[in-house]
């Protein structure tokens, strides 16, 4: 491919030199000086331009006065000299100076245009010389005419049409064979025409072929000008084509200079003038370029908005648009706003999926109805308000519709405003169906506060209840709550088994019902064969005992189930509020201490007493003497033996604490621990067992003999961040191994706080130290869970254990568990072993350790070393274990 060039071609300026024969007065008249100027001034050199002013050559016109080179000239003799004579004028008037004076002749009905500029030679007042200077601007002149009417016509020209009258335009006024405007596709077939305006033989253009260089020079943003001999460049095949001669092609730029394509011209003859050319179709291509990025730009609209269109009307999320006509001003009140969105806004659009969701059929039946619609029974007055009060707009907003149809639904509302010049003008909604959801939602709300089997409020929804109605009572309102728990349930249970026993459970409702309703009463289940009532608003206790004797007489009326009339009994224990206590766990609680207290006078009912609440005396006293149990040195560390059930060893000891009372005597853990975990006492009770045994494991080592200890912990020492600190300073007091050391968890402990429990876990293993859970069986965590936990044993619950050898259920439980641990890489103790059968039982299932009263009971670290001694010098399969009086 020829690179861009330009052709020679002479200068457009023709220069002459005229003589007066005669210097010339410039004091003449002025009809003088112009004669003297025609006749007696003659050319003494020339050097003709590319344009002609005169016909004649160089050498003819040497030592001509101008009359007689105007005379001897083709052209119109008398316009030549009426075009002199005016120069001349405008000359002598400009004192001997002229620039750039116009020009036009007419030649061969063609205007012809120059600048003419003349320069006087003066000496003093004498006139000697001229210097006559022509430029040929005709080129230039048709070129700019060009330009403007390409311009006036790209103005004027329809936007569908515009690409071909382009085209026609240039083919028609530059003359040339071949126009087209091309738009760019991709890099593998890059150009498709758009217009095309062509005029050469259909055997030149079958032999045109494709020319990469030339695309690749266009896809670059540069233009192509080949002035001459674009036949062989582009010859298909390599075959000559001589009907082509020129090749202009123009890049077509966006307003980011981004190729979009191309106008390119062809010719069959070499272009002269290419560059005036290549300056007209710059000028074409800047307009047309402008066509075809707006064409873009609106079929990419059209596309979106085809787009747009197919997404929301093949969303199930129902779409709308409302126009409020006329546009609702923002300095109304309240009142009159919600007024006029029920007025005056109106469905422009929406899809079908809201028509369905507002329980029609078809578009129609919504759009230009107003927003507002009667036959749809829903709070619209209440939405409207807070879609103004809440910045006019709400998300996720769940709704409560019933359809024309009668058709429930819930549906989840999302609305924005558009406000310009502070008026609302239109409203964008979002629905969506969550009925479903809604429905789940309230099944599973309806599950987590009622009892499965009875249907009636559970444990959590009747304390609820309770507690809201205390919490909004009148300081005159009195209540009572009933603790119901029935007699020979069990032997139901035992006797006919669960089916006839779930049967009677979900009896009870039924029967009590009738007189509790009448009584404005509350009736749950909490759990077993216990129940709870509650009775809001009582007149007087009278009333209150009448209906528990009332209840108990429906209670112990027969149930008749599969044929057979079953009798229960039971007892009620009632509580007064505010009379024994003021808040619903109170009331509980001294309902539970009257039903037992029922249950030992066999009474169907008994009014708590305070008298008869020993144990409350007894917690509360025990609660405050142990703040002093630590300081005055009243607690006491009991050890029971852990043994390796297969050698028969003894391999740890389980640390466990006791409390020495100065006036009840030695107290057991569960006494007293359940009530100092509800306080920060816990902390330093647990403190100090656990230094008391680290303290232990040294003695022994300095014996040479290396237990490990086991010491329990709370669930308050797992939410302490400073609790592994603490261990690890009592390992490093007493420069104990924390291997030696064994910490246990109960299940319930660690799911107080799953991840902070993980957490204070994985800082004490580093340590060294072993982590149990104790009682394994009893608690609700989770396999996965227990897995991301550092623990190296699982402790099987004694209540497993115990019935063992009699309850078939038991003994699967504790196979399962020691082949789950095992396969965890975990070791299993066993609790609660009260006999050497339940040894043998567990060794054939695998279980590693075990302990309990067979071998040794909890004693003080002066009993259990005698013991120890003893043991290990009489120790045998079947000898039996030494016992601790």
């Amino acid at each position: 491919m020829k690179a861009t060039s330009s052709l020679t071609k002479r200068s457009p300026y023709t220069v002459a030199f005229f003589e007066l024969a005669q210097p010339m007065s410039i004091d003449l008249p002025m009809s003088e000086q112009l004669s003297v100027l025609r006749d007696d001034s003659r050319l003494q050199e020339i050097t003709l331009g590319s344009g002609r002013f005169f016909d004649l050559e160089e050498n003819e016109y040497i030592g001509k006065n101008l009359a007689e080179m105007t005379a001897s000239s083709s052209s119109n003799t008398g316009e030549l000299n009426g075009i002199f004579e005016h120069l001349f004028v405008n000359f002598i008037a400009g004192e001997y100076t002229l620039e750039n004076e116009h020009v036009v002749q007419m030649r061969e009905e063609r205007e012809v245009h120059f600048n003419i500029s003349c320069y006087g030679f003066l000496q003093g007042s004498y006139l000697t010389k001229v210097l006559v200077v022509m430029l040929d601007q005709t080129e230039q002149y048709h070129h700019d005419r060009q330009i403007s009417e390409i311009s006036r016509l790209l103005q004027t020209a329809g936007h569908e049409d515009f690409l071909h009258v382009v085209v026609r335009f240039i083919a028609d006024n530059l003359a040339v064979d071949f126009v087209s405007v091309s738009d760019f596709i991709d890099l593998h077939r890059p150009f498709r025409d758009q217009a095309i305006e062509c005029r050469l033989p259909q055997s030149t253009i079958e032999k045109l072929g494709f020319h990469q260089p030339t695309v690749d020079t266009i896809l670059k943003g540069e233009p192509c000008i080949i002035a001459r001999e674009a036949g062989p460049i582009f010859a298909k095949d390599s075959a000559h084509i001589p009907e082509l001669e020129a090749f202009i092609a123009v890049p077509l730029l966006d307003r980011n200079n981004v190729v979009m394509g191309a106008l390119t011209v062809m010719h069959r003859q070499a272009l002269e003038n290419a560059d005036a050319l290549f300056s007209v179709l710059n000028v074409a291509a800047i307009h047309v370029a402008s066509e075809i990025e707006l064409r873009r730009n609106e079929m990419a609209k059209f596309r979106r908005e085809q787009q747009r269109q197919l997404f929301i009307e093949n969303n199930n999320t129902g779409m709308y648009v409302a126009d409020v006509d006329p546009p609702m001003p923002m300095n109304l009140s309240l009142a009159k706003k919600v007024k006029w969105l029920v007025e005056n806004a109106y469905v422009s659009e929406c899809n079908q999926a809201v028509v369905e969701l507002s329980g029609y059929k078809e578009k129609s039946d919504m759009l230009g109805k107003r927003l507002y619609n009667p036959n749809i029974q829903y709070d619209y007055a209440t939405q409207a308000r807070e879609l103004l009060t809440e910045g006019y707009a709400f998300q996720d907003r769940i709704v409560h519709i019933v359809t024309e149809a009668g058709i429930e639904k819930w549906l989840s509302i999302n609305i924005t405003c558009l406000i310009q010049n502070d008026k609302l003008i239109q409203i964008y909604g979002l629905s969506n169906d969550v009925t479903d959801r809604i429905n789940r939602s309230r099944e599973m709300e309806y599950k987590a506060r009622h009892d499965d089997l009875t249907g009636l409020a559970n444990r959590s929804y009747f304390i609820e209840q309770a507690q809201a109605i205390i919490t909004d009572s009148a300081a005159d309102k009195k209540h009572a709550l009933f603790i119901l728990d029935l007699d020979g349930f069990k032997e139901v249970n035992d006797t006919l088994g669960h089916e006839t026993g779930d049967y009677l459970l979900k009896n009870i409702g039924p029967r009590a019902k009738p007189i509790l309703d009448k009584a404005g009463a509350v009736l749950a289940r909490l759990g077993g064969d216990e129940f709870a009532v509650f009775v809001e608003d009582y007149d007087n206790e009278q009333a209150v005992t009448e209906l528990a004797e009332k209840l108990m007489g429906q209670i112990k009326t027969p149930f008749n189930i599969n044929e057979l009339d079953l009798v229960v009994g039971g007892s009620v224990g009632i509580a007064l509020y505010p009379k024994h206590c003021d808040s619903v766990s109170s009331l509980m609680r001294c309902a539970d201490v009257a039903m037992y207290q029922a249950k030992q006078h066999s009474m169907d009912y008994a009014l708590y007493s305070p008298d008869n609440d020993h144990y409350s005396v007894r917690r509360l006293s025990l609660m405050m003497d142990i703040r002093q149990a630590v300081a005055n040195d009243e607690l006491r560390v009991f050890y029971q033996p852990v043994i390796d059930l297969g050698s028969r060893e003894v391999i740890s000891f389980e640390a466990l604490v006791r409390w020495q009372h100065p006036g009840l005597g030695m107290l057991s853990p569960g006494e007293f621990i359940p009530l100092i975990e509800l306080t920060d006492m816990i902390m330093p009770v647990t403190w100090w067992v656990l230094e008391t045994a680290v303290k232990q494991i040294a003695e022994w080592r300095a014996q040479s003999q290396y237990y490990r200890i086991a010491v329990n912990i709370s669930a308050r020492n797992l939410i302490d961040v400073g609790f592994a600190d603490f261990i690890r300073g009592c390992l490093e007091r007493y420069q104990v191994d924390g291997s030696l050391l064994e910490l246990e968890i109960t299940e319930s402990t660690l799911m107080a706080d799953p991840e902070k429990s993980r957490q204070i876990l994985k800082h004490i293993a580093e340590l060294g130290c072993g982590i149990a859970i104790d009682d394994y069986g009893t608690g609700y965590s989770s396999l996965a869970y227990l897995k991301s936990l550092p623990i190296n044993t699982l402790k099987i619950d004694r209540e497993f254990i115990s019935q063992m050898m009699e309850d078939s259920q038991d003994q699967i439980i504790v196979r399962s568990t020691v082949q789950l641990a095992h396969n965890l890489g975990l070791d299993v103790t066993a609790e609660g072993i009260e006999t050497e059968a339940l040894v043998g039982q567990l060794v054939e299932l695998g279980c590693d350790k075990g302990q309990g009263f067979h071998f040794c009971r909890p004693a003080p670290i002066a009993q259990l070393n005698d013991w120890l001694q003893q043991y290990q010098s009489d120790k045998g399969i079947d000898a039996p274990a030494p016992q601790i009086s």
